[in-house]
């Protein structure tokens, strides 16, 4: 590459940078307790790409002091539900929503077309419109919900977060590393999951493979087992370093799943 090649690469770049940064995310925190310093730290590495206009919810604003959420995001002003008098002014000049908190409520309401919460109208808008929309699988309560529940009831939530991606919403693990937000339009295009419940799915998953599936992040979750078994592996080798949740351990021992240490 000469000089002259070299010169026109990094002016296309920072045009890239200049363009990305006008963009605006919507970042939407609910009242689930799914929150974690990862989830924080991918919030504030977003900045590198977007302007951020975060909103808490009711039941997390009442549960979290909003100073120290700005604080701890580097943000000089945060959106309370308390303060909102139009849910769907929000949405003006919004290019992508992320949720890295998401409650079982919300979830709900969403996927049902409820919109009596402030979260759940915005949502609603932001489908109609089509503005993308990527929910953070480690915050999301219904992703990490306990195997103990009811079967039924599971399921149920099982087909709410099919309802969402149906509807076009992304959701993510940013336990594989960062992930910038789906810029592309919703197209609600996916397909919801007929008469076929989780554990089937399971099952089904466990019986076709058994080959050993080896974690590398410093933290074993619940839903990296459910990766695990959804790709049809029954083994999981971690590090000695690795943390595993009590969830991820109750949610392995139902399903069978093997955890070893290398």
């Amino acid at each position: 590459m000469n000089n002259r090649e070299l010169i026109s690469f990094l002016v296309e770049e920072i045009i890239k940078k200049l363009n990305m940064k006008n963009k605006l995310a919507l970042v939407i925190f609910t009242g689930s307790e799914m929150y974690s310093n990862k989830i924080y730290e991918y919030i504030k590495d977003l900045k590198n790409e977007y302007n951020l206009k975060v909103f808490l919810s009711h039941s997390f604003e009442n549960s979290f002091d909003h100073n120290n959420i700005k604080d701890i995001l580097e943000i000089d002003k945060i959106f309370l539900n308390s303060e909102i008098n139009n849910s769907s002014a929000l949405l003006k000049d919004v290019d992508t929503i992320i949720i890295p908190t998401l409650s079982i409520n919300s979830l709900t309401k969403i996927s049902l077309g409820i919109r009596d919460s402030s979260v759940s109208d915005v949502c609603s808008n932001a489908i109609l419109k089509n503005i993308p929309m990527t929910v953070l699988e480690e915050g999301c309560e219904a992703s990490n919900i306990s195997l103990n529940v009811n079967v039924n009831y599971r399921n149920m939530i099982s087909k709410n977060i099919e309802t969402l991606k149906a509807f076009g919403v992304n959701f993510v693990s940013i336990n594989k590393g960062f992930v910038s937000p789906k810029e592309e339009p919703v197209s609600g295009n996916g397909q919801l999951y007929s008469n076929v419940s989780l554990d089937s799915k399971v099952n089904e998953s466990i019986s076709n493979n058994n080959s050993p599936n080896v974690i590398s992040t410093n933290v074993l979750t619940r839903s990296q087992i459910l990766d695990s078994v959804y790709s049809g592996e029954n083994t999981i080798l971690v590090s000695k370093k690795t943390k595993i949740t009590f969830l991820a351990r109750d949610t392995a021992k139902e399903l069978g799943v093997e955890i070893k240490c290398i």
